[in-house]
């Protein structure tokens, strides 16, 4: 079986952010404020990289944090830089979807380290409602 490459594309530029549906944000005493499980920054269970949306091309497609959350309305959201992700080794690869031109793919190993800067970095933009 062939494995898939993932190529960074350098269009995506490092000043942007990434935003991610996420299920689990929870209160982190260390911290002091909520964040997201580093579970959230695992690949797909069917082995494809993490998928994420390029913010700054969806906004700019005319699209809204509303149209990102169609169908997954429970979902929170977090952001985080284009740069971070390139700092802990990833890819960011265009995959774009018919209802999400943005889309993306964020390719690599995601180690426990690497889940839980992201985890620790990210922005939590809206909190879940699942219990």
């Amino acid at each position: 079986m062939t494995q898939q490459v993932y190529v960074d594309d350098k269009a995506i530029p490092d000043e942007d952010s990434l935003w991610r549906r996420v299920k689990s944000i929870n209160f982190d005493e260390a911290l002091n404020r909520k964040r997201p499980s580093t579970a959230e920054f695992e690949d797909s269970v069917d082995g494809s990289p993490m998928s994420c949306v390029w913010t700054e091309f969806h906004l700019a497609s005319g699209l809204t944090m509303d149209d990102f959350l169609t169908g997954h309305e429970r979902f929170g959201v977090v952001s985080f830089p284009v740069a971070l992700a390139r700092q802990l080794g990833f890819s960011i690869q265009k995959d774009p979807l018919p209802e999400c031109p943005a889309h993306v793919l964020v390719a690599g190993n995601k180690t426990k380290s690497a889940r839980k800067r992201l985890s620790r970095e990210c922005k939590v933009l809206i909190e879940t409602s699942f219990g």
